[in-house]
């Protein structure tokens, strides 16, 4: 769901007709060492946007970016999502919401510098406050000056992100909300991205999810979005 927004009482509301799409996404962990992975998010409602999809494949090599592709059922066009420069961040967002290309891309540790801010409480949990910086190298590939994120010690989930820009202004605030253990494993069920720039926000709510299972790898790859019958 995506929509212009208000704050009201602390609380973001909409203030616009929210746009609404409903998707199902596959991710498998791959390589000799499953580090590396491949996601796919395909487009159910609406009708108009049916048959959608995005791929990503993500890796543990530093020296690798992710690789995204956007297939456009209408057009029968898959298109390579890159930046518009050779090291320049990539433009545009996941299925039009506030997420960006560039929000969604696997992060390398040794891409950042990190500090630890200060202990603090949120949302009723014991944090760690952490500001990560990206070294000479990366800040040539992001649209962000730095990041600061409020980790949660006991699960090690990010439940807050504030995303700054390059003149050092708050751009983004990333939440992730309805945190569930499922099959013994952390999960965060609702994201609500807000993006202070432009006053919208996102949210992204699952409503089932399933881990553990086996996925083909046939179904990750580029060749099954330009397949009629995936």
């Amino acid at each position: 769901m995506s929509c212009r927004f208000k704050v009201t009482a602390g609380k973001y509301k909409c203030i616009s007709k929210p746009r609404v799409k409903q998707f199902e996404g596959l991710n498998k962990d791959i390589g000799d060492s499953l580090k590396d992975s491949r996601g796919l998010n395909l487009i159910i409602k609406p009708a108009s946007e049916k048959g959608m999809a995005f791929l990503q494949n993500d890796y543990d090599d530093d020296n690798k970016d992710s690789e995204q592709w956007m297939y456009l059922p209408a057009m029968k066009k898959l298109k390579r999502i890159i930046s518009e420069t050779d090291d320049g961040a990539k433009t545009g967002s996941l299925f039009g919401s506030e997420l960006s290309y560039e929000d969604i891309e696997k992060r390398h540790i040794n891409d950042y510098n990190y500090e630890i801010i200060k202990e603090a409480t949120y949302s009723k949990r014991p944090v760690w406050v952490m500001k990560s910086t990206p070294t000479p190298t990366q800040a040539k590939k992001t649209s962000y000056s730095y990041t600061k994120s409020w980790v949660d010690k006991e699960r090690l989930l990010g439940l807050k992100v504030e995303l700054y820009d390059r003149q050092g202004q708050l751009k983004k605030t990333l939440l992730q909300q309805r945190v569930e253990q499922v099959s013994g494993i952390w999960v965060a069920k609702q994201m609500l991205i807000i993006n202070h720039a432009n006053q919208r926000m996102s949210m992204m709510r699952t409503s089932k999810i399933a881990l553990n299972i086996d996925i083909p790898e046939a179904l990750l790859g580029t060749r099954v979005l330009n397949d009629a019958s995936y």
